[in-house]
């Protein structure tokens, strides 16, 4: 249960989770934003709640892959990298990292090879989301720890 509320010219936000009463200032004086602040303090507190962590998108991994990781390599290399993920982003954006698995993997090559991609690209494009799920472990942003990429 979760309830929105204004107190003088600020909305506040009120949920039960687990039996607890969680209030909290939304910090504005406008019901739209209040109300999309309450929605998102209330999927970090079922983050919480069930002790997991938040579920990456494929999209936001890329990002800081992108700022993190291709910054420190060489023009070339970088721009190997940027090459796969335009392809992996058309097949693999809207997915989060779990569920990105071997039947996937499969029907992204099967694509690519349909689509005139050689072998060796594919395993370029396949050693980027290898190093994307490297670098999500290491962000600890992956708790299944196992790459799904096998080397």
């Amino acid at each position: 249960m979760s309830n929105i509320y204004r107190r003088d010219k600020i909305w506040w936000g009120c949920a039960i989770r687990q039996g607890r009463k969680y209030r909290r200032s939304l910090k504005t004086a406008n019901r739209a934003i209040a109300e999309r602040r309450l929605r998102q303090w209330l999927g970090e507190l079922e983050a919480i709640a069930w002790g997991d962590k938040p579920r990456r998108t494929f999209e936001e991994t890329s990002e800081r892959f992108v700022r993190d990781h291709l910054t420190t390599l060489k023009r070339r290399g970088a721009e190997r990298y940027f090459t796969s993920l335009k392809q992996l982003a058309a097949y693999f954006d809207g997915k989060t990292l779990d569920q990105i698995k071997s039947a996937q993997l499969s029907e992204f090559e099967s694509k690519r090879r349909n689509d005139g991609a050689s072998a060796a690209t594919i395993r370029r494009d396949l050693a980027c989301l290898s190093s994307m799920f490297t670098s999500a472990i290491d962000w600890e942003w992956f708790d299944d720890g196992s790459n799904p990429i096998p080397s």
